[in-house]
């Protein structure tokens, strides 16, 4: 290739006031526009071997001064021609409009009168609409909800409303009784949505977007809130007050994207091809201009004001320190531009935005008069000049010869060439518009093998759905939810093996490794304090641990109570229960519990030493259990931690304490028995003896359920 094809460019940008994108958009979309042109014909040199080879997007690197507000706006122009982007940063994740979609889909699950996520769905992949033909439905009648709009439409686009609503309509019944994040999976499943963002550019992050919002559904989940509704206003929440996640990072040092990053996190690293954009955004004085400045050589500048005659200026003091300050932050910003134009080993590119395209010329005309009547070429800046600066433009105006000046209306013929572009591709593609004989043999072969490889069925899809291990709690809420409709002598059977082939194929694949810690917000924030549920039923739990039943299932009145405070005051002072979890504990409650013959068959096993609390296990199911789907063949490891067991007559009983707030023994009967089930079978496995009684004892209703 030409030497001069290495050359440094200069890329000016003239404003176009016409356009929907924003002035940063501009300059991305024409920074796009470059990256393509150089994609199809641009050479570098390859580090290892030493050779030219075709330039990738890994060798490209956009550096901006700053990245808050710019690089989001550059990434979603990139992505949306076609090239793969990424930027580090913790910030974004809301903004990304595969997670945009999404959120706005789920808002209108949860209420469809919402006018705008509406409209944005209707639009987006979800619906499928155009706007020409959104507007027609709002234009009809302009005086009710949009969502009504759609319900009575009549007309050309009846059939695909009636599709769209249909669907909206079965997964509003399913947020009654679906875990948010299950109701997400279903959604990506039946809409193809996941498969849909990683066809797309960039595809890798904006899949591992998707699934870090199943993430955060399912931590969602592990609080005492639940349903879409308290899941949105927790996002809303989250986005508010800037807890953002950040992107998903997926990027790898072999990724082949764009990166888009600031100057001061390029110090150090070098690229092939670098642009530096952003330079006509103007540097920050603000220092210069407060009441009160101060200078580290010069001392404190401050203002004369006069309370008499109400009037205020400048001291001499004052301009003196803010003129060593601009020219000392003048000095800083010149370093960072030699830093970023340093960068490049192969290829410079400098873009700048200018509000008059034609007044730019001009200006670059008359320079280049004024150095020709001077006599002056080449040579160093004047320092006025330098010091005069309000952007990075500035200091490089009057180096300039060869400037690409780039108006609004040269933006949009690229962009018609390269839409050509892209359609000669296609017909070349396409072999009923290609020319005779353009198909090689080659070509031929590799058709073949994609035909191959995207035709393939994975001989063990039936497994995807197949899980490893899970728990206890996961297969009691899934029997829970499968079970709504069956009767109580369905689930009298849960615990003879009935009880897997009932949980369905409403499972979906999940691995219950350690749970995920969701990032810390103030009380004032999510709008929680004091206890929650969760917190409640574990401080009850641990004190159920602690008690020492022999001593204590014996007394009454006083001096039971006496005994039971002095107990909990013991276990705070040792730091086993926090002040918290001990203001929580209901003494009424647990001396309920103590007066009980639960608690005595307890204590006279506690007695004999056959008492055992809170003692883990694992157990091993045959897969066609959890599924009729799945083979025999395969296991599934469950897992979980038993309250309480003890040894009567030969045979075991087991327990399990509830704090939950109900009404009847019904609701714990329904919600608890798979649980119990289970419990029943790993502790007849464990100890080869019969379990006699499974008991429930709910502190709320103050009396044990024994199931048989």
């Amino acid at each position: 290739m030409p030497d001069y094809i290495y050359d440094t460019e200069y890329i000016i940008i003239g404003k176009d006031g016409e356009s929907p994108l924003t002035v940063r958009e501009q300059e991305a979309a024409v920074i796009a526009g470059k990256i393509q042109e150089m994609y199809r014909n641009f050479k570098v040199t390859d580090k290892e071997s030493g050779q030219m080879r075709p330039v990738r997007y890994s060798d490209m690197v956009i550096l901006l001064r700053t990245t808050s507000g710019w690089a989001e706006e550059f990434k979603g122009i990139l992505e949306k021609e076609g090239i793969p982007a990424y930027v580090s940063s913790r910030t974004g994740y809301f903004q990304t409009v595969e997670i945009k979609v999404l959120m706005q889909y789920l808002n209108i699950i949860d209420n469809p009168l919402q006018d705008i996520p509406l409209y944005g769905t209707l639009k987006s992949f979800f619906g499928g609409f155009s706007q020409e033909e959104i507007a027609d439905i709002r234009a009809q009648d302009k005086g009710i909800p949009l969502y009504d709009r759609l319900v009575s439409h009549e007309g050309e686009l009846k059939e695909r409303i009636h599709k769209f609503l249909e669907q909206l309509f079965y997964y509003r019944k399913k947020t009654a009784y679906t875990p948010i994040h299950k109701l997400i999976q279903e959604i990506l499943w039946d809409t193809g949505y996941l498969d849909y963002v990683t066809a797309r550019p960039g595809g890798s992050q904006r899949r591992a977007n998707v699934e870090m919002l199943l993430t955060r559904a399912a931590a969602f989940e592990s609080t005492s809130y639940y349903g879409l509704f308290h899941f949105l206003r927790y996002m809303e929440q989250l986005e508010r007050y800037e807890v953002d996640y950040g992107e998903a990072d997926v990027l790898d040092e072999n990724a082949d994207v764009v990166r888009i990053m600031s100057i001061h996190k390029s110090k150090g690293l070098e690229f092939p091809v670098c642009f530096v954009a952003g330079l006509s955004k103007k540097f920050n004085m603000q220092d210069t201009g407060g009441r009160l400045i101060a200078d580290a050589d010069m001392g404190i500048g401050v203002d004369y004001i006069d309370s008499t005659r109400r009037i205020q200026s400048h001291t001499l003091k004052k301009n003196a320190v803010a003129l060593k300050m601009k020219i000392d932050a003048l000095g800083e910003e010149l370093r960072v531009l030699y830093v970023a134009m340093t960068r490049a080993k192969e290829k410079l590119i400098l873009t700048a935005m200018t509000p008059d395209i034609e007044k730019f010329r001009e200006a670059m005309e008359q320079k280049r008069e004024f150095q020709k009547q001077e006599g002056r070429g080449k040579g160093k800046v004047p320092f006025s000049v330098l010091a005069g600066a309000g952007c990075y433009l500035d200091f490089i105006f009057p180096c300039l010869e060869d400037a690409v000046l780039t108006g609004p209306g040269e933006v949009f013929h690229r962009d018609v060439e390269g839409a050509v572009y892209q359609i000669e591709r296609k017909k070349k593609l396409f072999l009923e518009e290609a020319e005779e004989g353009m198909v090689t043999g080659q070509d031929n072969e590799i058709l073949t093998q994609l035909s191959e490889r995207f035709g393939r069925t994975y001989p063990y899809q039936y497994l995807s759905d197949l899980f490893v291990k899970t728990t206890v709690s996961e297969l009691k809420k899934k029997a829970v939810h499968d079970s709504s409709d069956q009767s109580m002598e369905d689930l009298e059977n849960l615990g003879d093996g009935g009880c897997g082939r009932r949980l369905g194929q409403a499972f979906t694949r999940q691995l219950f490794e350690e749970q995920e810690v969701v990032p810390y917000i103030p009380s004032f924030i999510d709008n929680t304090a004091g206890m929650s549920g969760t917190d409640r039923g574990s401080a009850y739990h641990k004190v159920m641990e602690l008690l020492d039943l022999g001593r204590l299932a014996g007394l009454k009145g006083q001096a039971l109570r006496e005994q039971l405070e002095k107990a909990l005051d013991i276990f705070e002072g040792e730091q086993l229960i926090s002040s918290q979890w001990r203001s929580s504990i209901s003494i009424p409650k647990v001396e309920k519990f103590l007066e009980s013959s639960l608690a005595r068959r307890m204590a006279e096993a506690d007695r004999k030493g056959k008492l055992y609390r809170e003692q883990p296990f694992v157990l091993g199911l045959t897969a066609d259990r959890i599924g009729s789907g799945f083979p025999s063949d395969e296991q599934v490891l469950i897992q979980g931690i038993i309250d309480v067991f003890f040894e009567e007559d030969g045979k075991i009983v087991v327990a399990d304490y509830k704090t939950d707030a109900v009404k009847t023994e019904k609701e714990l009967v329904d919600r608890y028995q798979v649980q119990l089930a289970y419990y029943a079978e790993a502790l007849s496995r464990l100890t080869g003896r019969e379990v006699a009684q499974k008991i429930i004892y709910s502190f709320a209703l103050g009396n044990e359920i024994v199931l048989y």
